[in-house]
């Protein structure tokens, strides 16, 4: 799925450029609504999510290696930014505990629906306070 999923994202504004205003409208959707949006899209992110949170930001869970999150970039990231949540339970779909915000829990959600996808359990409170650097609030 993954694979016609991402080249949709070139087809989809190409073949609607073309229905609403012919070749140029197309070739102007693809580049911007396609190309444009997948480089400053991964580009951006990758440096956020690779770059800043290796460096600064909260940690709270003990893991290997130096991870932390941007919890107030969350929203633009859709949840790559609670990049140190992922490294201490890297098994799960959705980074998000102790009720951050991960704007693709919805998306994730619909798809199991759908029967795209199967959802993994969360963390279990148990093991969210076993991996907790300190108690919450503190």
């Amino acid at each position: 799925h993954f694979i016609a999923i991402s080249y949709a994202g070139f087809i989809l504004p190409f073949a609607l450029g073309w229905v609403m205003g012919g070749q140029e409208l197309a070739i102007k959707w693809f580049a911007y609504f396609g190309a444009f949006r997948v480089f400053v899209g991964y580009f951006f992110t990758e440096f956020v999510v690779n770059g800043l949170c290796h460096c600064v930001g909260s940690s709270k869970f003990k893991t290997k290696g130096r991870s932390t999150n941007l919890v107030f970039m969350s929203s633009l990231t859709l949840g790559a930014t609670l990049h140190h949540n992922h490294h201490a339970f890297p098994r799960v779909l959705s980074p998000a505990v102790d009720k951050e915000f991960d704007p693709m829990k919805l998306l994730y959600w619909a798809l199991h629906k759908l029967g795209v996808i199967a959802l993994t359990p969360g963390p279990t409170p148990d093991e969210v306070n076993e991996k907790r650097l300190h108690a919450p609030g503190n």
